[in-house]
Parts: structure tokens; C-alpha cells; sequence
């Protein structure tokens, strides 16, 4: 068999090392287009790092156990050969752990998921932060067991905005939102109470600050400018 030139192994090497990275690649991409998160970005530049790192790493150690073998070397080619099986190894961990956030993703915010599965949901780390508990916190199929664990949470804006929202989460927590603590996120914090069909229906009476300001649209037909309890048109019309 003739032996392959430098060109031409670097070529094979390139060519049977890209499959794996780049699928991983992809399937992270393919991750963000079902993710609505500030973070998507991130993740694509992280994993065309990881995927660049691993192909890189993948094509030289073949490269070179192609060189080892026909220069007879034993040694040398067994040694690389280690460090291709421990890169392919790493992509088949990373892309099973992105198959595992994909999953995780969309169970937390399907409405059919489990109360069970969405408790066990809370905490699971994915590449856009704590993403999940804020799906779990909006999800009206998760228990009040779990919507009160994820209060706990306040250094979690997201997921607390996302309780605000949530219809199901227990008066006293939308109570205490509502008098949120910090300035800098009152705004948000009104306006995720203000989405909240409970809120919006007057069916709970919430003192709220003023945001007619930043934006008059959010103002619903049963609060006021500083988003107070007005009452029902259909009451006025008596």
C-alpha cells in the first residue's frame, strides 16, 4: 500500500475527525433556535470553540497514528490513538449532555409534564444559566410545593418574574413580589405581576408602583396608571 503524503493524510485526518464535532456543533445550534434566551449567542460561540477543539484534537491524533503506522512506530501510533478515543469520548459526553438539555427544555415548559418530573426539574443547569427554573416557574402543571421552592431563589430574577406571571403561584408570594425590595428590578417585576391573569382580572388586589412612565400599553382595563384595582367596566356600566 503507498504510503500517504503529509497533504494527504492532514486531508483524511480533517475529513474523518469532522463528523462528530461538527454534529455536536449543530445540535447546539439547533438547541437555541428552541431556547428564546439572551445567552443563545454564548452557546453558539462556546460549543464552535468546544467543536473546533475537539476536531482539532481529533484530526491531529489521527494524523499522526496514520504517520506512526507507517513509519512503524507502535509506540507512538497506540499513544495517539488514546488521545483520538479520549476526544471522541469528550464530544460523545458533551453532545449527550446537549441531548439531555434539550429534553430537559422542553419538558419544563410543557403544560403535560408530571408535577413530579418538574420538581426534579429544579436546579438542572443548562448552557443558558437557570433557564429551567424559570420554564418550572411559569409552567400551571407545577405544584405549589415547587412554585414555593423556587422563591427561594431571589437571586434568580427571571424565575421570579416568571412566578409573578404564573396564576397558580400562591397569593402571598405575589403579594410579597409585589412589594419587591429592589429598585432596580421594580419595573420588571410590575410588569410580569400585571401579566398575570389573576391581576389582570382583579380576581387579587395588588398594590403596585407606578409604571406608567416606561409604559402606559401595560395597563389593563382593571388598573389604573400607578396600576392599582379600579373597578370592572362592566361594573360601571350598572
Amino acid at each position: 500500500m503507498k504510503k500517504l503524503s503529509t497533504f494527504q493524510s492532514i486531508v483524511v485526518s480533517l475529513l474523518v475527525s469532522g463528523p462528530l464535532p461538527v454534529y455536536f456543533m449543530y445540535h447546539q445550534y439547533t438547541l437555541t433556535q428552541g431556547v428564546v434566551d439572551a445567552q443563545g449567542g454564548i452557546v453558539i460561540l462556546f460549543a464552535i470553540f468546544i467543536g473546533s477543539l475537539i476536531w482539532g484534537v481529533l484530526a491531529f491524533s489521527i494524523h499522526k497514528t496514520i504517520k506512526a503506522l507507517q513509519n512503524k512506530k507502535a509506540i507512538a501510533a497506540t499513544s495517539f490513538i488514546v488521545i483520538a478515543m479520549s476526544a471522541i469520548g469528550f464530544n460523545a459526553f458533551m453532545l449527550a449532555d446537549s441531548f439531555e438539555q434539550e429534553y430537559v427544555l422542553a419538558a419544563a415548559k410543557d403544560p403535560n409534564t408530571q408535577q413530579e418530573e418538574l420538581a426534579r426539574f429544579v436546579g438542572f443547569k443548562t448552557n443558558f444559566g437557570y433557564k429551567v427554573d424559570n420554564l418550572v416557574a411559569s409552567n400551571p402543571s407545577s405544584s405549589i410545593a415547587t412554585l414555593e421552592t423556587l422563591y427561594k431563589k431571589k437571586n434568580q430574577i427571571g424565575t421570579l418574574t416568571s412566578l409573578a406571571s404564573n396564576p397558580l403561584t400562591p397569593d402571598w408570594i405575589l403579594i410579597e413580589l409585589s412589594r419587591f425590595p429592589d429598585a432596580k428590578y421594580e419595573r420588571m417585576m410590575t410588569k410580569a405581576l400585571l401579566q398575570n391573569p389573576r391581576v389582570k382580572s382583579g380576581e387579587l388586589n395588588l398594590e403596585l408602583p407606578d409604571i406608567s412612565e416606561f409604559n402606559p400599553g401595560l395597563i389593563n382595563s382593571t388598573h389604573d396608571k400607578k396600576g392599582q384595582r379600579t373597578q370592572p367596566q362592566q361594573e360601571l356600566n350598572k
